[in-house]
């Protein structure tokens, strides 16, 4: 099983490479389109490469509920739990 830590890591990696941002910029609590920028597009982009990195596929509930980066760590987390 994949640790937090481990998780948060690759997210953070994920999102580095997809706003360009240094991770000194990302927080937890960054809303994707207010604080990282990201438009819709740019934001189906980054789902997508999270799915591919951590194997899972979110529902379409779960995509719109998430704004924050915290709100999409705690959805990998659920997501790998099942």
């Amino acid at each position: 099983m994949i640790t937090k830590t481990v998780i948060e890591v690759r997210l953070y990696d994920i999102l580095q490479g997809s706003t360009r941002l240094n991770s000194y910029e990302i927080y937890p609590f960054s809303q994707f389109e207010r604080d990282l920028g990201m438009d819709s597009l740019d934001f189906v982009e980054l789902i997508v490469k999270v799915e591919e990195e951590f194997h899972l596929f979110f529902s379409k509930e779960t995509v719109n509920s998430i704004n924050t980066i915290d709100q999409l760590l705690t959805a990998v987390n659920v997501e790998l739990s099942k």
